[in-house]
């Protein structure tokens, strides 16, 4: 039997919460989990909607977890959606802990493009 990718998720999700045995740590690892879920399904709509039409959509409005809209940009070479987190700003980081997992760091950026996830809880 195979596990799933979300399946592994949640459960290194519960090991965080064991090893730091914080509710509000759990919750905000929740909140990532359903941000990145969230784009992810918004980045498919947009890519269907981009075959479909053979261009970008006009407009996109839509809102990330924490209420606050995600930002999109399209042009010929593909699109990006970005969530800046749950504190609202854009990350100002380094590539290296970009690469870190964004389901500790729920002030952490989302974002997916045309080719799937770049920087999520999910990757």
């Amino acid at each position: 039997m195979r596990i799933s990718s979300m399946s592994k998720l949640l459960a290194a999700g519960l090991l965080v919460v064991a090893a730091v045995g914080g509710v509000s740590v759990y919750g905000a690892f929740l909140e990532q989990i359903n941000n990145a879920i969230m784009l992810e399904r918004y980045a498919a709509s947009v890519a269907d909607e981009r075959r479909r039409l053979g261009r970008c959509p006009s407009a996109f409005d839509q809102l990330d977890v924490w209420g606050r809209r995600v930002v999109y940009r399209c042009d010929d070479g593909g699109f990006l959606l970005v969530s800046f987190g749950r504190d609202g700003v854009p990350d100002k980081t380094s590539s290296e802990q970009r690469r870190e997992n964004t389901c500790l760091f729920p002030n952490r950026d989302t974002m997916f493009d045309d080719s799937g996830v770049r920087q999520a809880c999910l990757k």
